[in-house]
């Protein structure tokens, strides 16, 4: 069972090196079903296959496969895709077996698990308090830089009016507010005009380029127009104090930062959106990026040095990424002058999202995240739910009478894991902290699930942005695409 489980791995380490290798990918099923076949019986494993072989017909049956990745033939999509799904899938389920009979193995893995659990805690707590800004000392007026507001918007009637009166009431010396509309369905660029005299200057976007995506084309429009020293990036569901400008700016000189993101407080519409709130924010607290060679970034808001930013080759170098900003925090976070913090009261910037609007960003943003690689998306959606989610069902389990080995392990790891949980709600959603204490595993359940579909919406049917599709420039970059190091 050992030389097998080596051998399974093995071939998915070589596999993910060496994608074309077409010989490996069925070496890689044979063996896994050999697995199956050794552990958890004839039928289990008679089941799998017809269910995966119906996968495929429905997969060579779909025409709509054929159009997102224009570079590759026809049957490498389907063929190539499909057996990486389905070599995965395989192996959770022998992996699973094997945890179930295995009591050596249950023991590693259970030690494991609450490892991951503590480190979590512990870099959460780290980050909760890392993730501040204070500013020693109020600069005078005359001293401060001229800064530029840039404000991306497509079809935003309900909100962008409310947006730019929070800020036009920015007291902020020497703010230039800019707001280009990306070809609105709606009213929204007669809204924009409407606060033209008092001091909004209007920008029409031009016909999107098809390698381009919107807001990566607005960013590149926003940055030719801007005259201030420091651009303040912001979408329109971001609402800001009248010091909120004026904070982060004093912020970034007094710490000779070149680049400064921030995580909102969030004010949810209602405590559904609260309770299933995906876990975007969530790794900002508690992955160890002090030892990645990556940043935690959100495009929610995001102020950079203008100087610095066409240094880096401004928007050209990330025309299709789903997260632009990140390349540039990446790069900024080489030389140790970029930073990320989590808004508290004081700072007073905010944003609200509904259930639906969560959903729809993490589908945009999960496959990129993972380079559209199906296998690093099959890897990370089982060690979420094997790492993070089985403590919780162990000790549920537990509950109900059924006697699991090591189950003391699994009731520390959900007691350590619940505890982070509530740190990170503490920090950014203060109104309903409370829901920290139950909603953790369902959380990650979520991000698990929502990992598989925006994988399966990339590659097979549509992912829909202000009413465009993006797999199209996303998947088929004009040139080499700039990478920025996702996280794995």
């Amino acid at each position: 069972m050992l030389i097998l489980d080596l051998s399974i791995i093995s071939a998915l380490l070589v596999i993910i090196h060496h994608r074309k290798i077409r010989f490996l990918n069925w070496l890689i099923v044979g063996l896994t079903l050999l697995g199956v076949f050794m552990s958890i019986g004839l039928i289990a494993s008679l089941v799998s296959l017809l269910g995966s072989l119906a996968f495929i017909w429905v997969l060579f049956s779909n025409s709509r496969l054929l159009s997102n990745r224009r570079n590759y033939r026809t049957n490498y999509v389907v063929v190539h895709e499909g057996w990486w799904t389905f070599m995965l899938l395989y192996f959770v389920i022998f992996v699973f077996d094997y945890l179930l009979v295995d009591t050596a193995l249950i023991l590693s893995f259970s030690i494991l698990s609450l490892g991951v659990a503590a480190v979590t805690l512990i870099f959460t707590i780290y980050h909760a308090f890392s993730y501040r800004l204070i500013n020693n000392d109020e600069k005078d007026d005359s001293a401060m830089p001229p800064v530029t507001l840039a404000v991306p918007a497509r079809n935003e009637t309900n909100v962008i009016e409310e947006y730019l009166r929070s800020a036009l009431a920015s007291d902020y010396p020497k703010l230039e507010i800019l707001v280009i509309d990306d070809c609105s369905q709606d009213r929204t660029p007669q809204l924009i005009r409407d606060f033209a005299h008092e001091g909004v200057r209007f920008i029409q976007g031009a016909k999107l380029n098809e390698h381009w995506l919107g807001k990566n084309a607005s960013y590149k429009t926003l940055t030719e127009e801007a005259s201030g020293d420091y651009i303040v990036f912001t979408g329109v569901d971001v609402r800001l104090s009248s010091h909120s400008i004026s904070a982060l700016v004093n912020h970034m000189l007094e710490n000779e930062l070149d680049m400064l993101s921030v995580m909102p407080q969030r004010t949810s519409f209602d405590y559904l959106a609260n309770f299933l709130q995906t876990t975007r924010y969530y790794f900002q607290f508690i992955l160890p990026w002090e030892l990645l060679p990556v940043n935690p970034v959100l495009s929610s808001l995001w102020v950079v040095k203008r100087e610095r930013l066409l240094e880096l080759g401004g928007f050209d170098v990330t025309p299709n990424l789903v997260v632009p900003e990140r390349y540039f925090a990446n790069e900024i976070g080489k030389n140790k002058s970029y930073k990320f913090i989590v808004a508290d009261r004081s700072l007073g910037v905010t944003s609200r999202k509904r259930t639906s609007s969560q959903t729809e960003t993490a589908v945009r943003t999960l496959y990129p995240l993972f380079r559209e690689n199906p296998l690093l998306i099959f890897v990370a959606s089982f060690g979420l739910l094997s790492l993070l989610v089985l403590p919780f069902l162990v000790v549920i389990l537990g509950l109900f009478g059924i006697e699991i080995p090591n189950y003391e392990h699994a009731l520390l790891s959900s007691v350590l894991l619940t505890v982070a949980n509530l740190v990170v709600y503490t920090r950014f959603n203060a109104s309903t902290w409370f829901i920290g204490l139950f909603n953790f595993p369902f959380i990650i359940t979520l991000e698990a699930l929502l990992m598989q579909w925006s994988m399966l919406k990339y590659e097979y049917s549509k992912v829909v942005w202000k009413d465009r599709n993006i797999c199209i420039p996303v998947l088929n970059p004009p040139l080499k695409r700039q990478r920025s190091n996702p996280i794995i």
